[in-house]
């Protein structure tokens, strides 16, 4: 039996990092010393997290599936709403940990940095908690430096999005989709109905009025039309000129238009049927007018008045046809729009059926309506005194709350804990989330 030996030539093999240089070690000063980020290394489980998230999804869609069966029980809507603010506390805690994951790998941290985190520990913050609000905080003021320009942008365009909306008539094109949700599959279409003309508005309807009409045991219906020529719309400027031009110059008007506006703001089983917002425009409308005046929620009383349907009302009828003498088919559903909760972003009053065509009328199923009003709920466009079932205001409570409390609020609230609780161990996030789900 031969043995052979196979000979190599010795050599030195170096494993690196990107970035590492000779003679310089991680984490360390060239005297030995560890650096700020050397002194630190939190423990994170990224992977974790992320199952975390997984979970608190599982247990909202299944709180949410016991909720539907149980729709007029609190404790069920209670629990929905406590998932909701559990599934979001999983998202800020896998955020976190996505950030500690960074701050673990860098090399250096900025004196701001470290000042930021001594700020933060001093308001009761962990180690950990301190570092991603100082790491947050951060990259904040870098963002908000860059994008000052942008913003004074975007507000010059808001603007003037918003004064075309309010100030400038338009034109509705031919062959314009128009979209509204109805309890009824009858096909004609008759003077002053609300309209959706996008595709944002007619999701909204279809969620928020769809489930109210669900509530009432009632069917819901799609009817799809289209514009047969171009349609002519009052900008609320134009149309509160010409209701302005009509009280003044018509005593009768203003007569019959203080006795509907006037029954309406009177009516307190009424009153507690509408938004906060609609209240006040109709109470407003009411004292202005008692006062010989006339201002902006005067108007806006009115177009409730128009988009409800007038409901055996003469005023906005008498409205509607002096508008419609002077050329235009619709106007603005300002109600809709800035009143009712909706938040429309375009919706309309059209009154003129003569270039209306009807296309289509479809039944929706009740799970594609559940559906899209759960989105809608959960983008906190919530619609207020609308005999909601308890989840939207519950829910929508709770989406309002955590907007609502700034960080300075949260500070003082966790200062307040702990003084009455001053043996307490609870972290400053746990203090947070526990007021959140107070009551839940």
């Amino acid at each position: 039996m031969s043995y052979y030996v196979l000979y190599q030539e010795p050599y030195l093999m170096h494993h690196g990092v990107k970035g590492m240089k000779w003679g310089v070690r991680r984490y360390q000063n060239k005297d030995g010393s560890l650096t700020s980020a050397g002194k630190r290394h939190y423990d994170v489980n990224v992977g974790q997290a992320q199952s975390r998230v997984t979970q608190s999804r599982q247990a909202y869609d299944k709180a949410y599936a016991h909720y539907r069966k149980n729709q007029e029980s609190t404790t069920a809507a209670k629990a929905l709403a406590k998932a909701n603010n559990e599934m979001s506390f999983a998202k800020q805690d896998l955020k976190s940990a996505k950030i500690l994951d960074r701050i673990n790998k860098e090399q250096n941290v900025s004196k701001h940095r470290l000042e930021l985190e001594k700020h933060y520990k001093s308001l009761g913050m962990s180690d950990e908690e301190a570092a991603v609000a100082a790491y947050k905080r951060d990259i904040a003021e870098k963002v908000l430096l860059a994008s000052l320009g942008v913003a004074a942008a975007s507000a010059i365009a808001y603007g003037a999005h918003r004064y075309h909306q309010t100030s400038v008539d338009k034109i509705i094109k031919s062959g314009t989709e128009i979209n509204r949700i109805s309890p009824t599959d009858t096909a004609g279409v008759h003077d002053a109905f609300y309209a959706a003309i996008n595709k944002r508005d007619s999701n909204k309807y279809l969620g928020l009025y769809g489930k109210q009409l669900m509530n009432g045991e009632k069917p819901v219906f799609q009817k799809t039309m289209e514009a047969k020529s171009d349609l002519k719309i009052a900008s609320d400027k134009t149309a509160s000129s010409i209701l302005k031009d009509m009280i003044s110059s018509d005593p009768a008007y203003k007569k019959q238009l203080m006795d509907d506006i006037g029954a309406h703001a009177g009516n307190p089983f009424l009153m507690l049927q509408l938004a906060p917002k609609q209240r006040s425009a109709f109470r407003k409308a009411n004292k202005t007018l008692a006062e010989g005046k006339y201002d902006s929620n005067v108007y806006k009383a009115v177009n409730q008045l128009m988009a409800g349907g007038y409901g055996g009302l003469k005023s906005p009828k008498m409205l509607q046809d002096m508008i419609k003498s002077k050329g235009f088919d619709g106007l603005p559903d300002v109600n809709d729009r800035d009143l009712s909760g909706y938040n429309a972003r375009s919706p309309m009053i059209l009154f003129n059926s003569d270039k209306i065509l009807m296309k289509k009328v479809r039944e929706i199923d009740p799970n594609t309506i559940n559906k899209r009003y759960g989105k809608e709920i959960a983008q906190g466009l919530l619609v207020n005194g609308l005999g909601l079932t308890p989840y939207a205001a519950i829910v929508g409570g709770a989406i309002g709350t955590t907007k609502a409390v700034n960080l300075r609020k949260e500070r003082q609230m966790v200062a307040q804990y702990r003084k009455e609780h001053p043996g307490t161990k609870k972290s400053y996030n746990e203090i947070v989330r526990s007021y959140y789900n107070r009551g839940l």
